[in-house]
């Protein structure tokens, strides 16, 4: 579902009527400002990492002789803390793997390919050597990435059911209405519904990650 059809639809599930408003429309602007707060809302919704905004190997820079380096947070929410999610650097289809550890534990895993996250800098708890045949490598972390906001009609709604949004979108906009505000509590909580069962659809494909992502698992199974 694009911008546009989001729009549609959303004044369809409030007053429906079928009406296919232009961008320059008042109401347009308005609805695509809800919409944009609400897929904020959903991206951090409480206790949820969404599935959909996981990136597991989110380049950040290549391997130098420096031990911090930058993660961008504009793009990045966080990065991720599930068991089994490594630090990596890849070069010349070699790749080595860092465990992340808390940043006041950081001295109890020297010489353990071990870093922390301080911040917003990935720090190597170990000095990279100069010859270390892996400088120039990619390093790529685990990562939940921000939701992509509507920027322009053709935008692509982010977020996992589009109807959610369309749902909450048009109970604000009957909220707002004299004329629809008996519609708002329906509304509420038609959306409620649609958001609780976004997460149990979401927590069945964490649930859902293969067991050779975990290290040492793969060798019981």
């Amino acid at each position: 579902m694009n911008t546009k059809q989001l729009v549609s639809a959303v004044i369809l599930k409030a007053t429906g009527k079928v009406r296919n408003l232009p961008e320059t429309d008042k109401k347009y602007q308005k609805i695509l400002g809800i919409a944009n707060l609400y897929i904020q809302q959903w991206e951090s919704e409480p206790n949820v990492d969404w599935q959909s905004l996981y990136d597991p190997a989110y380049t950040i820079d290549t391997l130098s002789t420096d031990q911090a380096y930058t993660i961008g947070m504009t793009k990045v929410a966080k990065v991720s803390d599930v068991l089994g999610d490594t630090i990596k650097v890849k070069k010349d289809g070699q790749e080595r793997e860092y465990t992340t550890v808390p940043p006041e534990q950081a001295g109890m895993y020297k010489g353990q390919n071990c870093c922390t996250i301080a911040g917003n800098k990935l720090v190597f708890i170990d000095l990279i050597r100069s010859d270390d045949h892996m400088i120039g490598g990619q390093i790529t972390i685990p990562v939940y990435l921000h939701a992509p906001l509507l920027a322009n009609q053709n935008s692509i709604v982010p977020v996992d059911n589009p109807m959610w949004l369309v749902t909450i979108c048009a109970a604000e906009y009957a909220r707002n209405d004299i004329l629809l505000q008996n519609q708002y509590g329906n509304l509420i909580e038609e959306a409620n519904q649609l958001m609780q069962k976004m997460i149990e659809n979401n927590g069945a494909q964490a649930s859902y990650r293969p067991l050779h992502m975990i290290p040492g698992v793969s060798d019981i199974c």
